[in-house]
């Protein structure tokens, strides 16, 4: 009776194309993940301004998300066709 340890066939190397496969999708995973998470976050961005630096702060300018702090004057507020027009101060 033979007790001596068989020797297993040696395991073959994985191929070069086989290692960069998961790799490559991971970097992808990333920077595609890297893209949304950049350009939701730039497009989320809401500016606080008071009423006195509308036009003339950076990032409070026209055509830009605004969050405004102020307080609505009475009697100011107009409806019509759909838009509301008031004015606001600044205390």
């Amino acid at each position: 009776m033979d007790l001596t340890p068989r020797t297993a066939p040696e395991a073959a190397a994985p191929s070069t194309r086989r290692r960069w496969v998961p790799l490559l999708v991971l970097g992808l995973v990333v920077a595609a993940g890297g893209v949304l998470v950049a350009r939701f976050l730039t497009s989320a961005v809401d500016y606080y301004c008071n009423v006195d630096e509308i036009g003339e702060r950076a990032g409070c300018e026209k055509g830009r998300s605004l969050r405004v702090q102020g307080t609505v004057e009475d009697g100011t507020i107009e409806r019509t066709d759909g838009t509301t027009s008031f004015v606001i101060s600044f205390n």
